[in-house]
């Protein structure tokens, strides 16, 4: 497959996916203040998680250069 077909094959499907996530927002009821709280919690807590583990791998290549 041609690198160009592919990659707007894959910018048209992930754009599809961010139409699908926002369709319940724009029709669906109102979210309790509660749902809120947990939703952006949990959001938070996948960002630090992805940070912490996209860091973490090179931090220990770093330390066994430095320590050994």
């Amino acid at each position: 497959m041609n690198i160009i077909v592919a990659g707007t094959l894959a910018s048209l499907i992930a754009g599809s996916m961010t139409v699908v996530g926002a369709v319940p927002v724009l029709f669906g009821r109102s979210v309790s203040v509660r749902a809120q709280d947990v939703l952006l919690g949990f959001a938070a807590g996948v960002m630090l998680a992805a940070s912490f583990f996209s860091l973490i791998i090179p931090a220990i290549a770093a330390s066994e250069r430095l320590y050994g």
